[in-house]
């Protein structure tokens, strides 16, 4: 038994280290919405997201690659429990909690899924400067996300390949800086960055340190009316390439993406707020061959506790 899982495993690490399906790592996706508000003092913010993300086109640099794979389509179902509790007018700690209902890859004959907790996020945000006559905000935030769900698993006598573990088996770091400013009572713009760091993932069948990840947002909000807001989201993100056994760089690793990302949010009372948006690539460069995510559509319910 043990051989027959070793084997299919050699196998399976065969075919991802050449590429096949690095932008899905493993781990909670980036939920890209534009919630990024600090609670107000004594008060207790809870949300619940969803997430479906799906992917059938392999991309080698900015072109689409005709080169025939093994590994069709990829695709996952994901949930994400959130919570923030505003300690002082200024500073908040939030916890995130994700859970994969499932993730899959389609073979030409056959299919891999897995399903399970991803990972827990703890976040410190701090409300550096906040001017009410420039309507002017600036907000940091630090944080660190440790792996929750079981990592290594395996369905049958086949190793799951690091894009299906539902969690990172690693810790990550990572910080941002929140900006906004109020232009009209309608109208308002921000900005969001961050970066993040992954620790090397070293468990009983993976070897591997994923690059180092940037995001840079820009946001334009418009109030529609006192229900409706609309928000347009463009949205850079970069990933260095990993490494894996003796510092060895896997060249189909890394990317750079341009996304565009509408957003509607609906104000159902003062304290219920829901939102939908989906997240489209306009450019994407990748460096090999690797496969690339067709969209992502996300809701998110928010609910406001004040005590």
């Amino acid at each position: 038994m043990r051989r027959g899982i070793t084997a299919i495993f050699i196998f399976m690490l065969f075919v991802h280290s050449n590429g096949f399906a690095q932008y899905f790592a493993a781990g909670n996706p980036f939920l890209s919405d534009a919630w990024q508000s600090i609670p107000r003092d004594k008060e207790i913010l809870f949300s619940l997201s969803y997430q479906n993300s799906y992917s059938s086109q392999f991309f080698n640099e900015n072109h689409i690659s005709t080169a025939a794979n093994a590994l069709k389509t990829a695709s996952y179902n994901y949930t994400e429990f959130t919570s923030a509790f505003g300690f002082t007018p200024k500073f908040s700690v939030g916890f995130e909690l994700g859970y994969f209902l499932n993730k899959t890859m389609t073979y030409q004959q056959s299919a891999l899924k897995s399903s399970g907790l991803g990972d827990v996020v703890v976040n410190f945000k701090y409300n550096l400067f906040e001017n009410n006559r420039a309507k002017f905000t600036l907000l940091p935030a630090v944080g660190f996300k440790l792996p929750a769900g079981e990592f290594d698993k395996i369905e049958g006598n086949t190793v799951l390949p690091l894009a299906l573990q539902t969690s990172s088996g690693n810790l990550k770091y990572f910080a941002s800086i929140y900006m906004n400013k109020q232009i009209t009572d309608k109208f308002n713009l921000s900005s969001f960055t961050m970066f993040e760091y992954a620790q090397l993932i070293n468990s009983k069948y993976f070897y591997l340190k994923y690059g180092d990840q940037w995001m840079l947002s820009f946001f334009a909000n418009y109030k529609l009316s006192y229900k409706f807001a609309a928000i347009l989201q463009l949205r850079f993100e970069s990933k260095d390439k990993s490494r894996k056994e003796l510092d060895k760089i896997i060249e189909s690793s890394g990317y750079e993406i341009f996304f565009i990302s509408p957003q509607l949010n609906f104000n159902i009372n003062e304290d219920f707020q829901l939102s939908a948006y989906v997240d489209l690539p306009v450019y994407r460069y990748y460096n090999g061959t690797q496969l690339a995510a067709n969209y992502a559509i996300s809701v998110r319910l928010l609910k406001k506790i004040g005590f």
